[in-house]
């Protein structure tokens, strides 16, 4: 699970991210990222939809995956708030194809 000061606390934050944000687009998810004024710790938040999984089982498996995923490189990413839209293809996908997803994404954002 991520840590609660790494998680959104209101819903106009995740909005706005997903509408100013940088959009990336993986093999097994879509990424936004916002970079904030202040520098405090990156924020995450993984939003499964309905249409996407319809059974909440599935829903929260792939949340926690993905969460788990992101864990080792929150570190890196301080001030930014970053949510994940994952695919269906995420599902049945390993973790270790998930994680070196994530560490091309964190890759490229550094570089900016």
């Amino acid at each position: 699970m991520i840590t609660k000061s790494n998680r959104f606390g209101a819903s106009r934050h995740v909005k706005r991210a997903l509408n100013k944000g940088l959009n990336w687009r993986g093999s097994y998810f879509n990424l936004k990222s916002f970079r904030r004024r202040d520098e405090g710790g990156a924020r995450l938040a993984v939003v499964v939809s309905r249409k996407t999984l319809a059974q909440a089982v599935k829903r929260n498996l792939l949340r926690r995956r993905v969460q788990g995923a992101f864990r080792e490189h929150l570190p890196k990413l301080n001030g930014y708030d970053i949510v994940v839209l994952p695919n269906r293809s995420a599902l049945p996908a390993k973790f270790t194809e998930l994680s070196a997803e994530v560490t091309r994404w964190v890759e490229k954002l550094s570089s900016r």
